[in-house]
């Protein structure tokens, strides 16, 4: 079961609900907007502002959302009552046990329940208790880490413990790009949950400066430990390992008061205002590397004499350009479509029908209703060549319905676009023989 067929989202992108307000109704806003689930940071034991932030998202989105709840604040009772009478479309807890009891009223108020655990046995009482999904943090994860088991080897445990039950599974820890993602669902990971790569997105709270040099971080410069939590919450914390937590991580373990905690980090990362001396300190803050360009290319392989490279390229979730060039082609139009299965074994005849995740008749590159793979016609010269310059939104590179790993095929003769009358027509478009094909792969840089 896919993540959109089981939590009614349009992808498996979550977004983790980072506190002081970098998970704010502007940055889970845009990812709802952008057919993710967005996740709001609760105010603990704050029902009016908990009411006001949900409904200040909601003047943003019409997308569902929800919000984080950290279980280990027993006064986090007041904001899940917020979270009920604003109707969320789901809830994440985390750091601690949520009971059948307290799923089931969850689920009365109509709020599907996200946990998050580090653990097999924490997911074991999550199943147990019936939750809708499970996000499983490997202790590579950014922020406060609940668990010591990495996420390449606690996922696949959870999702064999899952089974096929109506459980989603989301993994979370150390995946900032298109193939950390790819690398989660071959797990069997439905989704994926992150939270550092939003914080350097311009709709989110932390100080411009800091989302700068987020960027200048990599996964080798960061440290595990309990030293930003001693006081209030005994939590462990994966940070960047800035001069600045070199200062202070000699500081004695028996820290017993927020006074003698460098909560500075806090202010500095979070919109709050600089302090003296805080300009030398930030610059060394940072976080991964920016997601680049998905790139995707095609080698035609034909019995017919035809030839061509093609390529695909795909920015954030702008629509998906395709150029290359196709040559030994007769003059005139060729019907040219996405096929669902990248399988040449038995030449262009394996690789399935067209890509059609949606169920949806053949039809129109224009059109509303199509199939994900058609991409209309080639138009072809007298010289058997074409161009190709194609932008279209059906054809991601990433997500759930990524074309990485299907086919491109060729036809002898025209697509009738879906209109032609023929019995073929809503099908295949009646565009005859695949006299050219080729799998679709990743691209190198």
């Amino acid at each position: 079961m896919g993540f959109a067929s089981a939590l009614g989202w349009d992808n498996g992108v979550v977004l983790a609900p980072m506190g002081a307000d970098i998970a704010g109704p502007k940055l889970v806003a845009a990812v709802a907007n952008a057919g993710g689930l967005g996740l709001l940071a609760s105010p603990v034991n704050m029902y009016d502002t908990t009411l006001k932030v949900i409904r200040d998202t909601k003047k943003l989105t019409s997308k569902p959302f929800g919000a984080g709840i950290l279980l280990e604040f027993e006064q986090s009772a007041t904001t899940i009552r917020a979270i009920f009478d604003e109707k969320l479309a789901c809830m994440q807890v985390f750091w601690g046990d949520y009971t059948k009891e307290m799923v089931d009223e969850a689920h009365k108020n109509g709020v599907k329940i996200l946990h998050q655990v580090g653990s097999v046995a924490a997911a074991e009482k999550a199943v147990a208790a019936g939750v809708d999904c499970i996000i499983a943090q490997g202790v590579e994860a950014g922020g406060h880490v609940i668990g010591n088991v990495s996420v390449i080897a606690l996922v696949p445990r959870i999702v064999d413990l899952v089974g096929d039950r109506n459980i989603t599974v989301v993994a979370a820890g150390s995946i900032s790009d298109p193939r950390g993602f790819v690398a989660a669902l071959a797990l069997g990971a439905k989704g994926i949950c992150m939270g550092t790569r939003f914080i350097a997105s311009k709709e989110s709270y932390a100080n411009d400066y800091y989302k700068q040099q987020l960027l200048h971080y990599t996964e080798a410069d960061t440290d595990y430990t309990d030293l930003y939590s001693r006081a209030s919450w005994v939590a462990p914390t994966r940070v960047l390992n800035t001069p600045f937590h070199q200062k202070w991580k000699p500081v004695p373990q028996d820290v017993s008061n927020n006074e003698d905690q460098p909560i500075v980090g806090y202010s500095i990362i979070f919109g709050g205002s600089f302090i003296e001396g805080a300009e030398k300190i930030i610059k060394e803050l940072g976080g991964r590397s920016q997601v680049k360009p998905v790139k995707a290319v095609v080698l035609l392989k034909s019995t017919e004499g035809v030839s061509g490279t093609i390529y695909f390229t795909q920015e954030g979730d702008a629509p998906t350009k395709v150029t290359g060039t196709v040559t030994g082609l007769k003059p005139g139009l060729h019907g040219f479509h996405i096929h669902a299965l990248g399988d040449t074994t038995n030449g262009c005849m394996s690789t399935g029908p067209h890509f059609n995740p949606a169920g949806k008749d053949h039809g129109a590159p224009s059109d509303e209703t199509r199939h994900a793979g058609d991409l209309g016609n080639l138009v072809v010269g007298a010289d058997g060549k074409v161009d190709l310059n194609i932008s279209d939104k059906q054809i991601p590179l990433t997500g759930p319905n990524s074309i990485i790993g299907r086919a491109v095929v060729v036809h002898a003769d025209p697509d009738d676009l879906g209109k032609g009358g023929h019995e073929l027509s809503k099908t295949t478009g009646n565009a005859g023989a695949r006299i050219a094909c080729g799998v679709i792969g990743l691209q190198a840089t």
